[in-house]
């Protein structure tokens, strides 16, 4: 079971403490290594694909994952969330699909050329949610993601799922049908998509949750530089 970038263009991870949701973005963001080429600003030209990150990291556990040459921002407290939003807003909305382009254009997405675009957010739930969430302006481009190359990453502690949506971005991720990594978890919490429900489970294992069907997985490990 892997996952493909261009089939889901997101995924959200929540799990209880200690359950390998900061680790299961350390393994998204080795894998963007290994798949595409160096697309911060500050990289090199490159006829590969490439791809840069947008790193939301309250912890700063995944800071040195991949190098300046792959991330082209970071932020781990309110001010700066803030203003790297600002930032990724503007330039998704330089990607914009013009009016009046044929089908074949949208599907090509002819109309901008560049890096895909990885927002990763590792524990969510520190930042404030609903009006006051730093994230609100992020959170349009998310169901449009395909027409600007965006990929959305966030992890959030279990406790309180069902109350997750006044996240915007969370709220936004639900409205795109992302699929939902639930690692260990408490199942007296209820259901958390469709009929199925988080349990108990081994750091590392996790029910991936995908419209109205679900499959265990085991993610590959990364270390992380403490």
């Amino acid at each position: 079971m892997y996952l493909n970038f261009a089939d889901n263009a997101h995924l959200m991870v929540t799990g209880r403490r200690e359950c390998g949701r900061t680790t299961t973005l350390a393994t998204i963001m080795s894998e963007i290594g290994r798949i595409y080429a160096p697309g911060a600003s500050t990289a090199p030209p490159t006829s590969r694909p490439s791809a840069q990150v947008w790193l939301v990291d309250p912890r700063r556990q995944l800071l040195t994952v991949l190098g300046s040459d792959y991330v082209e921002k970071f932020a781990y407290n309110l001010d700066g969330v803030a203003a790297m939003m600002d930032d990724l807003a503007a330039a998704l909305a330089r990607r914009e699909p013009p009016p009046g382009l044929s089908a074949e254009e949208l599907l090509s997405r002819s109309w901008w050329s560049g890096p895909e675009i990885f927002l990763i957010i590792d524990d969510i739930q520190q930042l404030p949610p609903g009006f006051d969430s730093p994230l609100h302006k992020a959170a349009p481009w998310v169901t449009r993601a395909a027409d600007v190359g965006l990929h959305v990453f966030v992890t959030r502690t279990f406790g309180g799922w069902s109350s997750a949506g006044s996240d915007p971005i969370l709220r936004a991720l639900h409205q795109a049908n992302a699929p939902l990594l639930v690692m260990d978890a408490d199942p007296d919490e209820g259901f958390i998509r469709g009929k199925m429900k988080g349990g108990p489970l081994p750091r590392g294992r996790g029910l991936l949750m995908a419209e109205d069907t679900g499959v265990f997985v085991q993610v590959a490990a990364t270390d992380l530089r403490r």
